[in-house]
């Protein structure tokens, strides 16, 4: 699933038929479209497995290089407008999220989002050197959880209580020693 804004998400983009970028000239016979399911938390009861969408339009062109390109185009065309634009299908409004100086989009991955806090926050000199260096070991060992993936918005405790669980196992690896008490207050 592609995490979108708004908590909204979809499936992969697919193209009928699967062999559209390598087959031959027999595919131009049959109709080809792209399709995903599109999922908002605010149509769960209306679409619980989310709404498929189906694009269309490719078949218009007569050439296999046309087709293809074309295709293409359409795909990333859609994630862009998915993306960037937040256009959610089932209403048919485009929103573009907006990002102001005091706020973290909720969609930022973790590691992205504890980056661009560490930016924004004005503190002495020596505690952002601190800052620095507990968030190293920390992101380590987040990327190895593989909680960096996850959207800032749906980190809770228990990811938190992990990560810094195995910062201890991190900071071993890198023979520097970890207080067990220290991890274990929190």
């Amino acid at each position: 699933m592609i995490t979108l804004p708004n908590n909204c998400q979809c499936s992969e983009l697919t193209v009928y038929p699967k062999n559209w970028q390598s087959g031959g000239t027999a595919l131009l016979k049959i109709n080809w479209y792209i399709q995903y399911y599109f999922r908002d938390p605010l149509f769960k009861k209306q679409f619980p497995y989310g709404k498929l969408q189906i694009i269309k339009g490719m078949n218009k062109y007569k050439t296999l290089p046309e087709r293809r390109a074309y295709t293409k185009d359409a795909m990333e065309h859609e994630l862009r407008l998915l993306k960037d634009k937040a256009y959610n299908p089932i209403t048919g409004i485009s929103t573009e999220p907006i990002e102001t100086d005091c706020e973290i989009d909720p969609n930022t991955n973790f590691t992205d989002a504890l980056d661009k806090a560490l930016h924004k926050i004005k503190v002495e000199k020596d505690t952002l050197a601190d800052i620095k260096s507990v968030l190293k070991y920390f992101c380590q060992s987040v990327k190895s959880l593989r909680y960096d993936i996850i959207p800032i918005s749906q980190v809770k405790r228990k990811h938190i209580r992990h990560a810094l669980d195995n910062c201890a196992t991190i900071k071993k690896k890198s023979g520097q020693q970890i207080s067990s008490t220290t991890i274990g207050n929190i």
